[in-house]
């Protein structure tokens, strides 16, 4: 879990977590220099429960999102990691869940890179439901974006409704330099390209939406058509092809894809 400024709801994720059915997991928590009261928060479920929670670079200065998760990754080894956003609420049954079909998905595929992703009812901070399944507000089909080049173009993998082997480690290092790729994309990039990801349509998370959050759901049913919205799209894309160049993909394979996904999408 990695946190920062999240004191009015991480009490709610760390009691869902603890409630879990499947026991055989441990937390480990790294908060990004929090102003707020979430490392005292922390320290007392820490205290409460020193063999399931454990503090990682306790006291340690705000780096970002992207590099708070990749440190965490790095600290610790395990046979299957989960990343926990620390504003969500999870099901009781996500965990023991994720780690059978994982286990399904080994015996088929073994000895290399997986991920098992799935979808999440979308809430208000009061959890108040905004959608019942995000796949299916934003009519997208996960299954079809199995490929490195579909994926570069649609970042559907999200690291909070995720579970990778220790095989999918291996090719996270060394993180590329450019930080405008979000950690959860980038493991999901490298496990596709050395490994095989799959998706399971249970809603595991309640996906809290606030103001408050680092990375949330910007628009999830703007489908319209305008030429400020042409405008935008073009330069979104724009943007999204020299960063993926920056990592050797020509710009012009960028935009094939991105028109693909958009036509599978549609």
């Amino acid at each position: 879990m990695a946190t920062y400024n999240g004191e009015k709801y991480i009490s709610e994720q760390i009691e869902s977590v603890l409630n879990q059915k499947f026991d055989k997991w441990t937390l480990y928590i790294r908060d990004d220099g929090s102003t707020d009261s979430t490392p005292d928060i922390i320290e007392k479920y820490a205290t409460a429960y020193p063999d399931k929670i454990i503090q990682i670079d306790k006291g340690g200065s705000n780096i970002g999102c992207n590099d708070n998760f990749y440190m965490l990754l790095e600290a610790v080894d395990s046979e299957y990691y989960m990343f926990c956003d620390n504003d969500d609420v999870w099901t009781l049954d996500k965990v023991g869940t994720l780690i059978k079909t994982m286990h399904d998905k080994e015996l088929q595929h073994p000895d290399i890179p997986i991920i098992v992703h799935h979808d999440v009812t979308v809430c208000d901070e009061n959890l108040n439901v905004i959608h019942d399944s995000l796949w299916k507000s934003i009519n997208i089909k996960p299954w079809k974006f199995n490929t490195f080049n579909l994926l570069m173009t649609t970042p559907i993998v999200a690291g909070a409704t995720s579970i990778f082997n220790h095989h999918v480690k291996q090719y996270v290092f060394p993180i590329p330099s450019n930080k405008r790729i979000m950690y959860d994309h980038w493991i999901a990039l490298c496990t596709v390209k050395h490994g095989k990801i799959f998706c399971i349509e249970n809603r595991f998370n309640l996906y809290r939406q606030h103001e408050g959050q680092v990375c949330g759901l910007e628009s999830m049913q703007n489908n319209a058509c305008s030429i400020e919205v042409l405008k935008r799209k073009i330069t979104n894309w724009t943007r999204d092809a020299q960063l993926f160049h920056t990592i050797g993909v020509p710009k012009w394979k960028f935009f094939y894809y991105k028109i693909k996904s958009n036509i599978i999408k549609s």
